[in-house]
């Protein structure tokens, strides 16, 4: 039964949370040069601060909601936060 295995390690927990939150975690930092590094060739020069920070601003503000949010959803039943992330994976391939 080694989707039991891999239940108890996504469910376990570590000193910096639950395991599942821990490849975000390691991307994040990949995620957020790129960003920062792609954004004056998207943006015009004269905008860039406001870019910069309209990007800082959605990061902080996903960072305090997002974990609510998983809470809230693990309250209602224990598969709907991956049901919540496969639906918006699929949205955003959608797009």
């Amino acid at each position: 039964m080694p989707h039991i295995a891999c239940w108890r390690w996504l469910c376990s927990t570590t000193r910096s949370g639950p395991a599942w939150s821990l490849p975000p975690a390691t991307a994040r930092p990949v995620f957020g040069a790129a960003s920062s590094a792609a954004l004056p060739d998207l943006v015009p020069r004269h905008r860039l601060s406001a870019a910069s920070s309209a990007n800082e601003g959605r990061d902080a503000t996903l960072s305090m909601v997002g974990p609510v949010v998983d809470g809230a959803l693990i309250v209602v039943a224990t598969w709907a936060p991956f049901a919540f992330a496969a639906l918006t994976f699929a949205m955003s391939g959608a797009c």
